[in-house]
């Protein structure tokens, strides 16, 4: 049985293709005027040509050191209901963005904490409340399994991104270092 949850009319319209695999609360945030209809599912109903066209844009010239064998594991990974990394797909009339996610260990707090690992939105649904309803998605989840926060990064140049980021958390003042192994 699909749900569908009819928001006030500055929020997003949200369709849902399943209550067990994509139950959806609300928001928590009004969006911003223009908007589309959004679809969202888990990576079963995507199969693998669709996900990875958007890896690929997502990953964008870092997708050259990236091999094939990587791509169909990270595609399996967020497809495994047994695994820890989650995923989510954005879908108008088509699929337009994804998110993945996964609960860990946290020292500040007895319940997991939930990380955003990815999220992307293709440039032609940009600026039109996906992103912002992906992290939302996310957050509804992080927020039933208790998780303390919901925490994210991204680049420091993705300016445009922040500009959402801002609006709806908190920066930490951390600053991200990575040790090539």
């Amino acid at each position: 049985m699909a749900l569908m949850w009819l928001l006030p009319s500055h929020w997003a319209h949200v369709q849902e293709i399943s209550p067990i695999t994509c139950g959806y609360s609300g928001f928590f945030h009004p969006l911003p005027l223009r908007l589309m209809d959004i679809t969202f599912c888990d990576y079963q109903a995507v199969d693998y040509p669709t996900w990875r066209a958007l890896w690929l844009d997502y990953t964008g010239p870092a997708a050259a050191l990236l091999t094939e064998e990587l791509h169909q594991h990270t595609y399996a990974r967020v497809r495994d209901d047994k695994g820890t990394l989650h995923g989510v797909i954005a879908w108008t009339d088509r699929p337009v963005g994804f998110a993945h996610y996964y609960f860990h260990p946290s020292s500040y707090s007895v319940h997991d904490a939930c990380t955003l690992e990815d999220l992307y939105v293709c440039a032609t649904a940009r600026r039109q409340g996906v992103a912002r309803a992906l992290i939302d998605w996310v957050a509804t989840r992080a927020a039933a399994a208790q998780a303390p926060a919901l925490n994210w990064k991204t680049r420091d140049t993705n300016t445009s991104a922040q500009a959402l980021y801002d609006s709806l958390a908190v920066r930490t003042g951390f600053v991200a270092y990575q040790m090539r192994l």
